[in-house]
């Protein structure tokens, strides 16, 4: 597993599944339409820049001859690398999916989530003083929380949509997408866990505005957690209250994120853990 060096801890990355064994043995149809939308490239692109290229020295008279055809390779390149799904939901299929669509926003309107990639236990005395009297140290990156589904899926709903890293998940009426660069599987909601804890993080620097600050500390601390008074540059540090979302399965997977307002990533766990797949939610 590569490491890596945060200061004086090792940092290493977080170990999840990979696609394939999310896939398991039987891919369904739905997902080898997807994969194979993500998987075809486009044409119309490079039919542009040679148009250009040509017409540049010649007034553009050839681009004017040659944009309808780029403009119909763009359309049959979109068609070729979309998959159509729309899904019809009755009045009680649509309140439960309803409310995981809206604990799902909570969380995007968040002033600030995070994907969290890697993580590190300090071990030492030394370590402990120069991190700020943490217990571990966390790798993480911005992350993204919105409703746009895959850029794959053309459908009718909106589609909570996690960016953690790497990974993506969307969760549909009736399963739940997981996509790796041009790699999909697809879940059962049942084989899906997400877990929330609240945690306390030292930032070093701006704070979300909606978060709360439960207590403050400095970058290098003494045994008792006092500033270390040897170093001279020695900056305080807010610790801020946030939420923790794990969504793990039985196959390995494991892609966490941080989110600025506990209470949301709390509603959405909850939302996730009660959600019951409506029958009437199969799309086509």
């Amino acid at each position: 597993m590569p490491e890596l060096q945060y200061g004086a801890v090792a940092v290493q990355e977080i170990p999840t599944a990979t696609i394939e064994a999310l896939q398991g043995s039987n891919q369904s149809d739905f997902v080898a339409q997807l994969q194979a939308a993500a998987q075809r490239r486009s044409v119309w692109t490079w039919v542009l820049v040679a148009s250009l290229l040509i017409s540049l020295p010649l007034a553009l008279l050839p681009m004017l001859l040659l944009g309808p055809l780029v403009y119909w390779l763009y359309l049959r390149d979109r068609a070729a690398q979309s998959v159509v799904a729309f899904y019809d939901l009755e009045s009680g299929p649509a309140e439960y999916y309803g409310r995981l669509v809206d604990a799902a926003g909570a969380v995007q309107q968040s002033h600030k989530n995070w994907a969290v990639t890697g993580s590190g236990a300090v071990r030492t005395t030394t370590q402990y003083k120069v991190n700020s009297g943490v217990d571990s140290i966390v790798k993480r990156k911005a992350g993204k929380v919105n409703m746009n589904g895959p850029q794959e899926l053309v459908t009718n709903i909106a589609v909570p949509s996690f960016h953690c890293g790497d990974h993506q998940l969307f969760l549909l009426p009736d399963r739940v997408l997981v996509k790796h660069r041009r790699a999909f599987a697809d879940l059962p909601y049942q084989e899906l866990s997400v877990f929330m804890d609240a945690l306390r993080f030292h930032e070093k620097g701006a704070v979300p505005r909606d978060s709360q600050q439960v207590g403050t500390t400095w970058q290098f601390v003494n045994k008792k957690g006092g500033p270390d008074r040897r170093y001279k540059n020695n900056p305080r540090l807010r610790i801020m209250q946030y939420g923790r979302l794990t969504f793990a399965t039985r196959t390995g997977m494991n892609l966490q994120m941080q989110c600025s307002r506990p209470e949301a990533a709390s509603q959405f766990a909850h939302a996730v853990k009660s959600y019951v797949v409506p029958a009437q939610a199969q799309g086509w």
